[in-house]
C-alpha cells in the first residue's frame, strides 16, 4: 500500500494533489450542507453540474467552430466550457431551489427529488447524443482525479484558498444567518445576503469539483466527512478541522487502494471516505461520551 501511494504521488502529483483539494473543500461546505439540512439540495445541485458538464461536452462535439481564431462567434468557446457550463446550471438548480423554498403547498424534498431525476436522466441523454456515449456517462459518474492537468490543479487550489478561507473566517455568519434569523439582524448580520453568499460558494465548490472527482465522489465527499463527525459531536468545536481531514485520509487511502488492487478510483474514494468517516465518528464517540 505505501508503494502504492508513493508511485501515484510520483506519477501523479496534479491529480493526487487534485483529490486532496477537492476532499478538503468538501468537507468544509459540506458541514453547513449537513448543519442546514441540504443534504437533498446538495444532490440536486450536483446532478445539475453532471448535466451541465454532459451539456457543454456534446457542444464541444457539435459547435467545432469555437476552435477557430476567425470564428464568426467566439464566444462560443465559452458555451463548450464545462466549468461555466456547470456553473451556470448550478445556479439555475440554485434558483429553482430558492424558488420552491417560498412556495407553499408540496414539500421541498419532493421537488428536489423531482430536479435530482429530471436532471439524471437529462444527462444521460444528452451524452447518448455525443460519439463517445456511455464511456462519458462512466467518466462523468466517476471521473479520476489523477486524470487532472495542471490548469485544473491551479483552478482547484485558487477555488480551495478562497471558498476555505471564507468559509472558516465568517463560519459564525454563516451559521448564525441560518439558525437565527432575527439575532443576526439584531447583532447587524443580513442573514439573506449571508445565506446567499453561501449558496453561492456552496454551487462553485460543486461546479468546480464536479469535472474532477465526478458527481458520485463530489456528492460523497460533501455528505459522509461531516455526517460522520456531526453524528459523534457534542459541540462544534474541531468540526472544522475534523471534516476536511476525515475527507482527505479517505481519499489519500482510496486512491492507494485503486492503484494497488486497480479498482476504480471512484467507488474505491467513496467507500474509503465512509469507512473513515464511521471509524472516527465511533473514535470520538468513545472518547467523548
Amino acid at each position: 500500500m505505501i508503494e502504492a501511494f508513493l508511485s501515484a504521488w510520483r506519477s501523479f502529483p496534479f491529480g493526487f494533489g487534485s483529490g486532496i483539494l477537492v476532499a478538503a473543500l468538501c468537507g468544509v461546505v459540506g458541514v453547513h450542507i449537513v448543519l442546514r439540512r441540504m443534504v437533498f439540495v446538495a444532490m440536486a445541485l450536483s446532478q445539475m453540474a453532471t448535466l451541465g458538464v454532459a451539456v457543454a461536452l456534446l457542444l464541444d462535439v457539435y459547435l467545432p467552430e469555437h476552435r477557430e481564431v476567425n470564428a464568426p462567434h467566439p464566444w462560443f468557446c465559452c458555451l463548450a466550457d464545462p466549468a461555466l457550463l456547470s456553473f451556470l446550471f448550478v445556479l439555475l438548480g440554485m434558483a429553482l431551489v430558492w424558488a420552491v423554498r417560498n412556495r407553499g403547498g408540496m414539500p421541498s424534498e419532493a421537488w428536489l427529488g423531482g430536479l435530482t431525476a429530471v436532471a439524471s436522466g437529462a444527462s444521460i441523454l444528452v451524452i447518448a447524443g455525443s460519439p463517445h456515449g456511455l464511456d462519458e456517462v462512466k467518466n462523468l459518474l466517476f471521473a479520476d482525479f489523477l486524470l487532472t492537468g495542471e490548469d485544473g490543479f491551479r483552478t482547484l487550489v485558487l477555488l480551495s484558498v478562497v471558498a476555505i478561507a471564507a468559509l472558516l473566517i465568517f463560519r459564525r455568519r454563516f451559521l448564525l444567518a441560518g439558525f437565527d434569523p432575527d439575532q443576526a439582524r439584531a447583532v447587524g448580520v443580513p442573514p439573506g445576503r449571508w445565506l446567499l453568499a453561501l449558496d453561492l460558494l456552496t454551487a462553485l465548490t460543486i461546479a468546480f469539483t464536479i469535472r474532477a472527482g465526478g458527481s458520485l465522489v463530489v456528492f460523497g465527499l460533501l455528505i459522509l466527512p461531516p455526517l460522520g463527525i456531526l453524528a459523534s459531536a457534542r459541540r462544534m468545536k474541531g468540526i472544522w478541522l475534523w471534516s476536511p481531514a476525515v475527507g482527505v485520509a479517505g481519499t489519500c487511502l482510496g486512491i492507494t487502494s485503486s492503484m494497488a488492487f486497480d479498482w476504480p478510483a471512484g467507488p474505491a474514494i467513496v467507500a474509503a471516505v465512509a469507512l473513515s468517516s464511521i471509524s472516527v465518528g465511533l473514535m470520538r464517540a468513545k472518547l467523548f461520551s
